[in-house]
């Protein structure tokens, strides 16, 4: 069994060194293309992540990745080989040393094993290749002697990240033994770092080194100077750490610095007010992430000429100036994702993003209502604007003012309003982007559209997404047959599309766009679930297993047009009925609803606390004897206070609740009876109220004056019965029988309830 295993081997090796690279190497660009829609979604990076990928591979589970052979053991049962790169990793203590790796192997991933102490001696294996890449990550390092890296003679990547033990000054002298034309980007990554030491990069000064990454450790504090001697350093990350503060000095010849998941209260100082100068005159990428910065202005990033892209995402920044890039000359790509945090502080001054240059802008803010800043000045003054992507439900969706904040962009080709609580698509809002391309309205609560209205003169949208709305119908108007020839890519996923003949139309057109491969339908058919009706939705059906014909369809549109007439009929009938019976009944109605409230919701109010002595029920025709008359001799002689509703009725107040408070108000309540007054609706209902009130209380709590005789033609039920239980007092004309008149209302005015009101 060994000697069939050591043939293997031999022939494995031999394999290796006759085969052709399919593809030439090269480092891992540190460039990533920002112009790529991909790059403007993802958070940017300016690392590559080498160390993740070898992270997650070990001898068990690689496989093919790409083209190319499958990985082979080489030479030894520790290592695996695919091309020009070995992976000897995840053995831990039982693997101690480096073993031989073919003659031509470039890439070495040599991690989670132990390697307490490294010296030159550890490298004797792999000290006469043309090795570019070394992972040592978490080996354990302990110690590393000076000379340690002496034979690596043409080495581009060092990883060792997860190294916590690894002494700092013993890795700064071990530094200083690479050549000086041959020195390696240094990846110093979870290895618990706190404060680093002055000298850290020392040893590699007037090196070719460019990139140093910082990242996932415990720094606090960052001073530039321990970078000055780095002649040539791009690119420094020290995100997810906790600085707080950092000198930029002595690093002039950045072009990327990631400060992502740091403590950072403000933008660094990029300007030397004592010297008078840029301290990074070259930098091109800025990422500031998940900080807790939270005011940018305009002297935010001022000196940086050559600044193309600022990441500043999920801060809570509470203000933003104006212009606070217009002085950038080559500002690319500005993101605000998932900014602010408290809406009542919240600032936003006019055209925040004005700028000459700028091509892409995304943009959205956490729990900060538009009422709090001018949206109608965001967007303006970018005319070079290609993409836009705008999140967050804190924008207007009233689609005249969607108009008025978006201005003429002539060069936008990718535009995403995703998650903004949209119900309506505002009408020809796209036509003002002629080159647009791309568009997303993802997550919205969008359910219907005028397709000509909406998308006419769009012809322009290649790929478009409605996915996640709550679209339950698409039909032959939804998209103009334009915008449907030019149409290459549609997601219409996660909708509540309705499985019913409301969709024939959409099916049928899903058919043809497969069978002649026109447009992509994007997650079809796993994200295309009926949603109705209710049965087919229990069943988990899909909109694919739909399968509606014309004819089927003709016949349950015609059963349905008859049910929905007989239905209408029926609905029509029972409203005139009711409309018939309410109309006959509504005072009783009335009377019921105002009782029903009263008892319900009680107000007692004692016979001291009442603001009237006596709330008068009258006809408007006797209004000239209830004014002249009444009032005169109760009010200016007896100096009672009376509720008369043209003059105390508060105004804008429902006439209704006028009454009913009003007579609560008032110790008694006078009537004054006339055949005008059995004539008025209004005075019968206020007289069910009073009866009302007399079986609650008692005949005392009623003054009634009959102020001529009423003709028995007109004398209804209430009134019939209310002379019967209660006395009344009749008005005369005779002087000597209107003094025995007043004496009688006046007495009864004055007379107390036998039955007290409970208070």
């Amino acid at each position: 069994m060994k000697h069939t295993r050591n043939v293997l081997m031999l022939f494995a090796v031999i394999l290796i060194s006759l085969a052709e690279p399919s593809t030439s190497f090269s480092t891992t660009s540190m460039q990533t293309d920002l112009t790529s829609n991909q790059a403007i979604v993802d958070t940017y990076s300016v690392v590559p992540r080498d160390s993740l990928l070898e992270e997650n591979s070990s001898p068990k589970n690689i496989g093919n990745q790409g083209t190319g052979s499958l990985d082979v053991l080489c030479l030894t049962q520790y290592c695996y080989c695919k091309e020009y790169t070995v992976r000897c990793s995840g053995h831990h203590a039982n693997l101690t040393y480096i073993p031989k790796v073919p003659n031509n192997t470039k890439n070495l991933y040599f991690s989670r094993n132990e390697l307490p102490i490294v010296t030159k001696e550890t490298f004797r294996n792999i000290s006469n290749s043309n090795l570019k890449v070394l992972s040592l990550t978490k080996n354990d390092i302990r110690e590393i002697s000076k000379d340690a890296f002496k034979d690596f003679k043409s080495l581009q990547i060092l990883y060792l990240d997860g190294n916590k033990n690894l002494p700092l000054d013993e890795l700064s002298e071990a530094f200083g033994s690479f050549p000086r034309n041959a020195c390696p980007d240094i990846f110093m990554e979870d290895m618990n770092l706190e404060v680093l030491p002055g000298f850290m990069f020392k040893g590699l000064q007037f090196c070719n080194i460019s990139i140093i990454s910082l990242r996932q450790n415990n720094i606090q504090r960052i001073d530039g100077k321990m970078f000055s001697n780095l002649t040539v350093l791009n690119e420094l990350d020290v995100s997810t750490n906790f600085i707080y503060s950092i000198n930029l000095r002595g690093l002039q010849k950045l072009e990327h610095l990631n400060l992502n998941r740091n403590s950072l209260f403000r933008t660094p100082q990029f300007y030397s007010l004592k010297t008078k100068e840029c301290l990074l005159p070259n930098l091109k990428t800025l990422c500031l992430e998940e900080n807790q910065i939270q005011i940018i202005t305009k002297y935010s990033f001022s000196c940086l000429p050559k600044l193309q892209h600022i990441f500043l995402n999920s801060n809570p920044i509470i203000k933003i100036g104006g212009n606070i890039i217009s002085s950038l000359e080559s500002i690319n790509i500005l993101q605000l994702d998932d900014i602010g945090i408290d809406h009542e502080l919240f600032e936003m001054e006019p055209n925040p993003f004005n700028s000459s240059t700028l091509s892409v802008l995304k943009f959205s803010l956490r729990d900060v209502s538009y009422s709090f800043y001018n949206v109608s000045e965001i967007f303006q003054l970018m005319p070079q604007l290609r993409e836009l992507h705008y999140s967050g439900y804190h924008l207007p969706v009233k689609p005249k003012i969607l108009h008025s904040i978006f201005p003429i962009f002539p060069r936008l080709e990718v535009l995403s309003f995703n998650y903004l609580g949209l119900r309506e698509i505002p009408a020809k809002l796209f036509s003002k982007f002629p080159q647009l391309k791309e568009l997303s309205l993802q997550g919205n609560e969008i359910y219907s559209w005028i397709g000509d209205e909406v998308f006419g003169n769009v012809s322009s949208i290649l790929t478009l997404d409605m996915s996640y709305n709550n679209i339950a119908v698409i039909n032959q108007t939804s998209f103009p047959q334009e915008m449907l020839k030019s149409l290459k890519n549609i997601d219409l996923s996660g909708n509540r599309l309705s499985c019913t003949c409301d969709n024939l139309w959409f099916k049928n057109w899903i058919r043809e766009s497969k069978n002649y491969k026109q447009i992509t339908l994007k997650t079809y058919p796993d994200g295309y679930p009926c949603q109705f009706p209710p049965d087919l939705k229990e069943k988990n059906i899909s909109f694919q297993d739909f399968n509606p014909t014309t004819e089927s369809c003709r016949e349950k549109e015609d059963t349905r047009i008859t049910v929905a007439s007989v239905t209408f009929s029926v609905i029509i009938f029972m409203i005139l009925v009711t409309s018939v019976f309410v109309y006959q009944c509504r005072w009783h109605i009335r009377y019921f609803i105002f009782t029903f409230k009263r008892k319900t919701n009680p107000e007692y109010i004692s016979e001291d606390k009442f603001t009237y002595d006596g709330f008068v029920i009258y006809s408007d025709n006797d209004r000239n004897w209830v004014h002249n008359t009444l009032i005169n001799v109760l009010e200016a002689k007896e100096d009672f206070s009376l509720c008369i509703r043209l003059r105390d009725f508060e105004v804008g107040k429902v006439f209704v609740d006028n009454i009913v408070e009003n007579m609560y108000l008032s110790k008694k309540i006078i009537v004054v009876l006339s055949n005008n007054f059995v004539k008025s609706e209004w005075c019968r209902f206020q007289l069910m109220l009073a009866q009302s009130r007399l079986v609650k209380e008692s005949a005392d709590s009623l003054v009634l004056i009959m102020l001529e005789e009423v003709d028995s033609n007109h004398m209804i039920t209430s009134v019939h019965s209310l002379i019967t239980i209660a006395s009344y007092i009749s008005w005369t004309e005779e002087n000597t029988s209107q003094k025995y008149f007043w004496e009688q209302v006046i007495h009864l005015m004055r007379r107390k309830m036998i039955q007290e009101v409970p208070v």
